[in-house]
């Protein structure tokens, strides 16, 4: 029986089922957000009832299988279900690390799966094939405000950051990344946001992820932002940049997907581009309706035209992340589907470095981690 390929999937949004709200409200009239946190995640995210990203459907894979994830800390109250314009708040960083214990608490309980704090770990769970997450956090807004808290999160083991999200926080500028049927009920709002990328705080915060080896992710930075972190990042020559989840605007000419300079920028940088699954940013156009793995290889023969390389390739599906996703797997019971179509379109030395090395070695190159669990 030949030997099972590792495969790395950079962005899915295993605590999106977990408990919410991550900590229990002080304000009962807060309440109402459960109700309306369910309904969201239920419609955008869930299938038949059910997460995409579980333990039994990571599990119920009996082919390649994820061999780990990145497993994305994220709040939607501290975005979506308040209005803080321009302030960040100060107690979402305690929502997240709130997150993180439940995540943590349930990986416990299950016992087959391990977390990795470091990128020693990552290597040493993919040669012995034991499953693991790590964690990652989406939304500068979750660090509530105060730069001096990257430091706490990577020594929490924190592996990335992505400043911006769906809604200006007062960190970073975004694009729209809504799906068609509402994204024009999100237009308003950003097109009122401020005419610079980073904001104060948002600078201090990439300066502090480059500071502390944590992995800065473009993903979903308007242009301006993008262009924001480019110049810090050229202060920290050797640390690579990353867009976890994306595609490429030279196929689907969304403003969130990357350009062909940010492209390169990555490239420069030794980063990773991780080709998502969400069928709203791979199709063509409205009237492309497949739902396959060509979605996934036609980023990636694109991302290689402009690298000629397939060094800076990896995967991030962003299932529970409010996408609907690619048919062929559209849970993560599924996500294996991938693993043969890519080695045989690539040849296995170019497919294992699509599938996860490269993600490895920007793990090793841009993430200090820690030694033990914090």
């Amino acid at each position: 029986m030949p030997a099972r390929i590792p495969f790395l999937d950079l962005h899915a949004h295993f605590p999106m089922h977990t408990p919410f709200p991550p900590m229990p409200f002080q304000d009962p009239l807060d309440e109402w957000k459960i109700a309306a946190f369910h309904t969201l995640n239920g419609l955008a995210n869930y299938e038949h009832g059910n997460p995409r990203v579980s333990l039994e459907h990571w599990f119920a894979d009996q082919g390649n299988r994820v061999s780990g994830f990145g497993s994305v800390l994220y709040d939607p109250e501290d975005e979506l279900f308040v209005d803080t314009g321009d302030k960040p708040r100060p107690d979402a960083i305690k929502h997240i690390e709130a997150q993180r214990n439940n995540v943590e608490k349930e990986i416990a309980g299950d016992g087959r799966v391990q977390i990795a704090y470091s990128p020693a770990q990552v290597e040493d769970y993919l040669k012995r094939d034991v499953p693991f997450i790590f964690h990652t956090l989406e939304g500068g807004f979750s660090i509530g405000g105060d730069a001096a808290k990257v430091a706490e999160l990577a020594g929490l083991g924190i592996a990335s950051i992505i400043p911006a999200h769906l809604l200006y926080r007062g960190v970073a500028t975004c694009e729209n990344a809504f799906p068609p049927l509402v994204e024009a009920a999100f237009e308003a709002e950003l097109k009122d946001q401020p005419d610079f990328g980073l904001s104060k705080i948002g600078c201090q915060i990439v300066e502090a992820c480059f500071q502390n080896k944590v992995l800065v992710d473009i993903t979903h930075a308007r242009g301006d932002a993008q262009s924001d972190i480019f110049k810090i990042a050229d202060g920290y020559p050797g640390l690579p940049l990353i867009s976890s989840h994306n595609s490429v605007r030279g196929i689907m000419p969304a403003g969130l997907n990357l350009s062909d300079d940010a492209i390169r920028r990555i490239q420069k940088s030794n980063g990773v581009i991780g080709v998502i699954f969400y069928k709203h940013w791979l199709q063509k156009d409205v009237f492309d309706t497949r739902s396959d793995v060509r979605l996934i290889t036609d980023v990636i023969d694109y991302i290689h035209g402009v690298t000629n390389s397939f060094d800076h390739i990896a995967i991030g599906s962003d299932l529970d992340g409010f996408i609907d996703p690619i048919g062929i797997c559209s849970n993560y019971s599924k996500m294996s589907a991938i693993v043969d179509p890519i080695t045989q379109r690539y040849g296995q030395t170019a497919g294992e470095k699509i599938l996860y090395r490269n993600a490895l070695r920007v793990l090793y190159s841009g993430w200090g981690g820690i030694q033990a669990k914090g």
